[in-house]
């Protein structure tokens, strides 16, 4: 309504001045104003949109972990799942079981899919990649001095489960249960 009452006041003085120039009327004028119409539309919906994962949101993240009332071992299964998302750009369906209670071992990470290499580096199996294509993998560095290594978190989860094979999911809890996207959203 402002940039309507704008160009009407411009338009009345190039009438003034001898020049009839309608601004109002240029086609492009109209398209702009009725775009900022159309915008207007959309101020009063509310999203509910996720935030997007930034180093300082993982370092908060990591503080709200240590400081829940949770066994080590689930404060270690949602920090190396964190950090492993995290510094290796995967969606959680890459990574984690479809349910708490199964798992399927051609789409779930498991043990056998993580390689911890001698420079201090892992290498990841991606079962189900987003290009789809086959034998596509991550290589995870160590993160230092930021309290937020992916390398350390996922060594510190192997030692924890140590006794597990292979093919058994990474993220699990001590219960037998296995981190879900679902969990670890909530």
């Amino acid at each position: 309504a402002t940039v309507k009452s704008y160009l009407t006041s411009l338009s009345t003085l190039s009438k003034l001045k001898g020049t009839d120039c309608d601004l109002n009327s240029y086609f492009i004028v109209k398209k702009l104003i009725q775009g900022s119409v159309n915008l207007q539309m959309y101020t009063s919906i509310v999203r509910d949109a996720k935030k997007v994962m930034t180093l300082e949101l993982l370092k908060l993240l990591g503080h709200e972990i240590a400081n829940q009332n949770w066994t080590d071992d689930s404060k270690v299964v949602f920090w190396a799942a964190s950090t492993t998302a995290f510094f290796g750009s995967f969606r959680f369906g890459e990574l984690l079981s479809p349910t708490s209670s199964t798992f399927n071992e051609n789409e779930t990470l498991t043990w056998g899919d993580v390689t911890f290499r001698s420079d201090n580096s892992i290498h990841v199996n991606i079962k189900i990649p987003k290009t789809k294509r086959k034998n596509e993998s991550v290589d995870i560095f160590a993160f230092h001095g930021q309290n937020c290594c992916p390398v350390a978190a996922l060594k510190e989860l192997r030692n924890l489960k140590k006794d597990q094979k292979d093919n058994f999911p990474v993220f699990n809890f001590i219960n037998g249960k296995f981190l879900t996207k679902t969990v670890l959203n909530k």
